[in-house]
C-alpha cells in the first residue's frame, strides 16, 4: 500500500515538473519569436528609410549634371515645347574661337507605356562644332530615343499644366527647371524645381 502511494506521489511530481517545463518552454519560444519579430521590424524600417533616401537622392544626380552643364554654357536654346535644352560650351573660354566649342543637349524623349500614360527618358546628345560652323548657332539635331540616358532607369512625367520642364528666363542666361521624376520600385513620384544660370554668355 505504501509502495502504491509512493508511486502515485512520484507520478504527480513528474506531471508537475512536465507542466512547468512546458510553461518555461513556451515562454522561451515566445521570447525567441518576439526577438525575431523585433529584428524583422527593425530591418523593414531600415530598408524603407534606405529606399526613401535613395528615391530622393538618385534623381538629383541627373539634375546636377544638367545644372553643372548650364553653368558652363555660352549659348542656351530651349526648344521642343520646353522638352529640349541645348547648351553650347566653350571649353577653353576662347570667345572669338569657336573651333573648340561643342553642344550638349538634354531632351525628354517620350515613350508610351501601358494605359496610354506617357513617360519620358532624359537623354543626352553631344555635338562638336563643325569646321564649316554650320552648327554654330544650333546643334545638328534634336535629342532622340537612340541617344544615351543620362541616368539609366530614371522615369519622368509631364509637369503640371502650364509648366515646362525647361524654360528660358527673360534675361536669356538662366534656365528654370521643373522635372517630375518617377523613380524606384514601387515608383515614388517627386517634383524637382530649380534654376541654373550660365556663367559666361560673352560668346553667345
Amino acid at each position: 500500500m505504501r509502495l502504491r502511494k509512493t508511486k502515485q506521489k512520484e507520478c504527480r511530481i513528474s506531471r508537475g515538473l512536465t507542466l512547468i517545463e512546458m510553461i518555461i518552454s513556451l515562454l522561451l519560444s515566445s521570447l525567441a519569436i518576439l526577438a525575431v519579430a523585433a529584428v524583422y521590424v527593425s530591418a523593414m524600417h531600415f530598408f524603407q528609410a534606405l529606399y526613401i533616401e535613395n528615391s530622393q537622392v538618385a534623381p538629383l544626380y541627373a539634375v546636377e549634371e544638367i545644372t553643372r552643364t548650364i553653368s558652363r554654357a555660352n549659348r542656351i536654346i530651349v526648344s521642343g515645347d520646353g522638352y529640349q535644352l541645348k547648351l553650347r560650351l566653350d571649353a577653353n573660354d576662347t570667345v572669338t574661337d569657336y573651333s573648340d566649342d561643342s553642344w550638349v543637349s538634354f531632351g525628354l524623349v517620350a515613350e508610351v507605356s501601358g494605359g496610354g500614360v506617357t513617360s519620358y527618358r532624359m537623354r543626352r546628345f553631344d555635338d562638336a562644332i563643325k569646321s564649316d560652323l554650320s552648327n554654330l548657332n544650333t546643334p545638328s539635331r534634336d535629342v532622340v530615343g537612340a541617344d544615351p540616358e543620362i541616368q539609366f532607369g530614371l522615369i519622368f512625367r509631364d509637369p503640371p499644366n502650364g509648366v515646362l520642364p525647361f524654360a528660358l528666363s527673360s534675361d536669356n542666361i538662366s534656365v528654370n527647371i521643373t522635372l517630375v521624376v518617377n523613380y524606384g520600385d514601387p515608383p515614388v513620384t517627386r517634383t524637382i524645381t530649380t534654376s541654373a544660370a550660365a556663367r559666361d554668355m560673352a560668346g553667345a
